[in-house]
């Protein structure tokens, strides 16, 4: 989620899903792989979720499993009912393929970001250039914060920390 670069006309390149984990990746919980080091399509398209909310809140999302199992989310309000459920479809299995996500994505473009079931009444809220100052003031925010774009590797006491949290033995031989 973290692998965001632009290349020399400025366009944003998205790479290394596919280095992802459940630990480590997005967030500390991935509903789709749960503990599993199996990654898919659908990895993708909740790591997407997951870059879109942290872009539009400046914050990673706070998502928890409750004690049945159940996907807790936070609370998305980003001003934008298309995109809230973009990030909310994401997170909740509700594409199928990647290329859903991005047609519903490409669409805020065609058909603005008023009430999706308004579909092709609202306007166009943000051009392409607002975007690309988005993700560089994020990238900015970030490299100022951090020192660099990614989060950098997690402690051993952050990693027990999240073991204990989720119920994992560390030395189980479990990939998280």
């Amino acid at each position: 989620m973290d692998s965001i670069s632009l290349d020399d006309h400025n366009r944003v390149i998205l790479s290394d899903f596919g280095a992802s984990s459940p630990i480590g990746a997005p967030n500390d919980v991935s509903p789709i792989n749960g503990p599993s080091p199996t990654l898919s399509e659908k990895t993708d398209i909740f790591a997407m979720g997951s870059l879109i909310y942290q872009m539009e809140h400046g914050v990673n999302p706070e998502l928890s499993v409750d004690s049945h199992g159940t996907l807790v989310l936070p609370s998305i309000h980003t001003g934008r009912p298309m995109l809230d459920s973009i990030i909310r479809d994401a997170w909740l299995e509700g594409y199928g393929r990647t290329v859903e996500m991005l047609q519903r994505i490409e669409a805020i473009d065609t058909i603005g970001d008023g009430d999706f079931a308004q579909g092709l009444q609202g306007q166009c809220t943000i051009s392409t250039r607002e975007l690309r100052s988005r993700v560089r003031e994020w990238r900015e925010g970030r490299e100022d914060r951090f020192g660099s774009v990614l989060d950098g590797v997690l402690s051993e006491d952050h990693l027990q920390s999240l073991a204990d949290r989720y119920g994992l033995d560390r030395g189980a031989g479990l990939r998280f």
